[in-house]
């Protein structure tokens, strides 16, 4: 019993200090000055433009935190649960809304599973929110959808593309694909 519990403590220890890394990497990647502790990351779903909804799940130095994942079915009944972008800002606003008025613990960097105009819409919610100190990236997937041919869309306008062979890379890509699991499951 000693053994297996110092097994999965060293166990736990190591993929902290991994996640740890992959954090400081995103960080100096993306030259953002303060420490990077939470990651929101996030994507929308549907059944053939019907049942729609937003899915965040969340990352912090030690791995995904799963109880602070969340969906946001459509309550409005005005978005056309076929607009990408409307339900993007539709689950940002109801997000980004209850953080400040629970002061929650407000993440460093967000990813946007999408291209420019969904980090358009991303902008847009957070300028209206009066929130600035948060990091934006859009991820688009390449001409052929294949991993590894990723366009990262930054709030600052800027474009990169991304060996596909980098360690960060590989790491949003994970985190990406987190928030597709998430929305598709919920």
């Amino acid at each position: 019993v000693i053994r297996n519990a110092f097994e999965s403590l060293n166990k736990y220890e190591e993929n902290s200090q991994k996640w740890l890394k992959h954090f400081e990497d995103l960080q100096n990647f993306f030259k953002i000055s303060k420490n990077i502790t939470k990651i929101e990351i996030y994507d929308n779903s549907h059944l053939y433009g019907t049942f729609s909804l937003g899915a965040m799940v969340s990352a912090r130095v030690w791995g995904f935190e799963k109880k602070e994942y969340r969906t946001f079915d459509l309550k409005d009944e005005t978005i056309d649960s076929r607009d990408d972008y409307a339900i993007l800002k539709h689950t940002l606003m109801r997000r980004f809304t209850r953080m400040l008025k629970e002061a929650q613990d407000i993440p460093e960097l967000v990813f946007i599973d999408g291209g420019k105009g969904q980090l358009g819409v991303a902008i847009a919610v957070l300028k209206e929110l009066n929130i600035n100190n948060i990091k934006l990236v859009g991820i688009a997937k390449g001409v052929n959808r294949n991993a590894g041919e990723e366009t990262l869309f930054l709030d600052s306008g800027e474009e990169l593309h991304p060996n596909k062979f980098s360690s960060t890379l590989h790491f949003i890509q994970m985190l990406r694909n987190e928030a597709h699991r998430h929305a598709l499951k919920s």
